[in-house]
């Protein structure tokens, strides 16, 4: 049955609530999870980050095969399907974790599958949007309810790492991890009672197991300019948010003697600062043109990676925040410059499938960048920041290297 706009409108809003909810439970075991692995091994950073890598390289596997799966799974049987998935299979898997707390082997298998979760939950609450909110008869619409369920979901990683690090501090971490499924909890009650079906059976398309192929992203290197966008995205990518949490708790345990209280509230300072920072990038990218915007996103991003290597202690670690609040422009003007590209009549893919690659090709990175980080922390706790801030720095040389023909109407002005 057709929804009425109101009843759009309300879906819309319950949608953002399970997935502020759920995202709040998911961040909670951020600070809590890499010192958890640090009493397994003993207190040996050198040997938690290699534990701690092996867990991201299995979920990144998992995300190459299962994310692309479970996006046809909700294309073929309904969104809630999935969306369901997402807080049920956390919270069986956080409650085993909590109650096995010495068992490595539940812990990777959480970190290995729940990974893959968190993305697909977030895409499959923007799909069931767009279900509702169809793109080309009603844009307005569709994006203001994405920016809605995007702040909503937003605020689960600013306020979700300050509860989760100051139970493990005040307690201990397997706390924070059973503690957390109570979110869980309300997020699937949310789902079952107030979240309406989007996706119409008429709509529906048979599962396609074609969609796991890992090579999906060489339909991306058909051009020289589309190739290199998608290298210098992919240098972006070393910076990214799930390529250095588990990081991150060992050095500021090692280096600046921070709790998992402490390291919460910077991981709650790091999504504020993220917040503002897109919401920044609004005005700076139409105000300085694409080229401009993507110089100042990768300068920033090396100058906060430089400082991060070199903090001591909770000052150093505010001023990184500040310095990072112009980072996250890059990312965004490179990514619509590839779906540009990748929509000329030369190449012909659509937004979905170029997305959907660009992310098979991030997948495969995150497999990489953290066996060279456990590599890098082995000789010094600061060397793989010092290496995260080079890769800003290759892929700003990445763009330039294309001229104007990156941005649009090649000029580096405005994003069309």
């Amino acid at each position: 049955m057709e929804l009425t706009p109101a009843e759009k409108k309300s879906n819309a809003l319950w949608i953002g609530v399970s997935q502020a909810t759920f995202n709040f439970a998911a961040a909670m075991v951020i600070p809590v999870r890499a010192s958890m692995v640090m009493a397994n091994c003993g207190g040996d950073g050198k040997r938690a980050a290699k534990v701690l890598s092996d867990m991201a390289s299995y979920a990144a596997v998992c995300e190459i095969f299962g994310g692309p799966a479970l996006g046809a799974i909700g294309d073929a049987y309904g969104r809630k399907v999935v969306l369901l998935a997402g807080p049920t299979v956390h919270a069986v898997l956080h409650w085993l974790v909590g109650a096995n707390p010495n068992d490595v082997r539940i812990n990777v298998l959480d970190r290995a599958v729940t990974a893959v979760l968190v993305g697909t939950t977030l895409s499959s609450g923007a799909a069931s949007l767009a279900d509702m909110y169809e793109p080309a008869e009603q844009p307005a619409e569709l994006a203001a309810a994405q920016a809605q369920m995007g702040s909503m979901f937003s605020l689960g990683l600013m306020f979700g790492p300050l509860m989760g690090g100051a139970i493990a501090a005040k307690t201990s971490p397997r706390r924070a991890f059973h503690a957390c499924c109570v979110f869980y909890a309300a997020s699937i009650a949310v789902m079952l009672t107030k979240v309406k079906e989007t996706h119409k059976v008429a709509k529906r398309k048979a599962f396609d197991a074609a969609c796991t192929n890992p090579l999906r992203f060489l339909q991306l290197f058909k051009t020289g300019t589309l190739a290199r966008l998608l290298l210098a995205s992919g240098a972006n990518d070393a910076a990214g948010f799930g390529n250095i949490y588990d990081l991150a708790f060992l050095f500021f345990s090692d280096e600046c003697g921070f709790d998992a209280g402490e390291v919460g509230r910077f991981w709650s300072g790091w999504g504020a600062a993220m917040t503002a920072g897109l919401a920044g990038a609004k005005t700076v990218i139409p105000m300085l043109g694409e080229g401009a915007a993507t110089t100042l996103g990768n300068l920033s991003t090396a100058a906060t990676f430089y400082a991060w290597a070199n903090a001591k202690n909770a000052r150093n670690a505010a001023g990184m925040l500040l310095l990072s609040l112009p980072m996250h422009a890059r990312s965004i003007v490179v990514d619509s410059a590839i779906v540009r590209e990748a929509g000329r009549p030369s190449v012909g893919l659509g937004k979905g499938a170029t997305m959907a690659a660009v992310g098979n090709f991030k997948a495969l990175l995150k497999i990489i960048w953290p066996r060279i980080y456990a590599r890098l922390y082995a000789r010094s706790p600061a060397s793989p920041f010092y290496f995260i801030a080079l890769m800003p720095l290759l892929s700003e040389l990445i763009v330039r290297s294309l001229g104007k023909r990156a941005w649009a109407k090649g000029d580096h002005g405005k994003l069309a």
